[in-house]
């Protein structure tokens, strides 16, 4: 299929702009049934800048963080540059992080779809929010417990203590770096058994069986773990999820997020929603990639805005907004 002249704009920010690929460089494209159109786009333009190109279809995922298979992994290990557009991200997989251990510059780009190609969101200036990047993850690095509380019902704590964040601002120029734009964000591992209370999730659970939010649903957490969801008929839908995942490690609270992309909005895909500037994400599941001690091969993340963020006794988010210059 042709592409539009921003879908190919798109890709040609996605190889020069975020992934910094070179002439005489190694590229490896993952992809499915569901993107062979846009591998097949990138493959044409990473070749046009003198990439070496070579395409793997990734066949047989059901969830986030389930691991590639072994020839997979060995390829991940030959390469510079790996563009991951699998429906299921890999970003948060042993896979993943042993290529970036190896050097290569990985582009997690899960349930990439023409849409994104041609958002704003995917022109944002990257380079510019590495600095609300680095400043978040500074007070996070300072910090021991985080609390978000909203107006609507969400009162959650957990600890960071002895965790270091990671900052993801869209692009990766040096080796071992991971960027996955649109999505701009600072993470970091949370304590595995310390969350504690009720989270309201009213933006995305970005699983293609779910997506964009409409009511709100409700995780009630005890002791590190999800022990009961609640709300419309999604909350069955997520807690079926859960239930195929087929162990209770994978309801472990293991990741905070925190958007910064200005451009990005709410739109049910993945890569759009967890950089919403003005939103925060708590991913169940897998943490050990992130610098935590979950080890498990599912991850999910759960987009929700309009709350307030304290790192100990320090503002980081009031409704929304962020406070990166002045904490109060």
């Amino acid at each position: 299929m042709e592409f539009t002249k921003y879908e190919l704009e798109g890709l040609k920010i996605l190889a020069e702009n975020c992934a910094f690929a070179k002439k005489g460089e190694r590229a490896l494209i993952l992809f499915d049934q569901w993107t062979t159109d846009i591998a097949s786009g990138l493959k044409d333009v990473l070749q046009e800048l003198g990439v070496l190109v070579k395409c793997e279809l990734i066949e047989n995922q059901f969830i986030h963080g389930q691991e590639p298979s072994e020839r997979i992994r060995q390829k991940m290990l030959a390469v510079e540059i790996i563009f991951c557009f699998t429906k299921f991200s890999l970003a948060h997989t042993e896979a993943r992080r042993s290529a970036t251990e190896n050097s290569a510059r990985f582009m997690s780009l899960p349930m990439y779809n023409r849409k994104i190609l041609q958002s704003r969101a995917l022109r944002a200036d990257f380079k510019l929010l590495a600095n609300d990047g680095f400043r978040v993850a500074e007070m996070l690095n300072k910090g021991e417990k985080v609390e978000i509380t909203s107006s609507d019902g969400t009162n959650l704590k957990f600890s960071i203590s002895e965790r270091r964040a990671n900052t993801a601002p869209g692009f990766c120029h040096l080796p071992g770096e991971l960027a996955s734009p649109p999505d701009s964000e600072t993470n970091i591992a949370i304590v595995e058994d310390s969350t504690e209370g009720i989270f309201l999730v009213n933006g995305s659970i970005p699983h293609p069986e779910i997506g964009l939010i409409h009511e709100p649903i409700t995780l009630y957490f005890h002791e590190g773990k999800i022990y009961k969801i609640e709300g419309n008929h999604l909350a069955k839908r997520l807690e079926n999820i859960f239930e195929k995942a087929g162990s209770e490690n994978a309801r472990i609270a293991g990741e905070f997020g925190v958007g910064l992309n200005p451009f990005a909005s709410l739109s049910g895909d993945m890569l759009e929603d967890e950089g919403v500037r003005g939103t925060v994400h708590i991913g169940v599941g897998s943490n050990a990639t992130i610098g935590g001690l979950n080890k498990i091969n599912f991850h999910l993340d759960h987009v929700t805005s309009r709350v307030d963020v304290k790192i100990d006794k320090i503002f980081l988010m009031k409704q929304g907004n962020l406070f990166l210059e002045e904490p109060q």
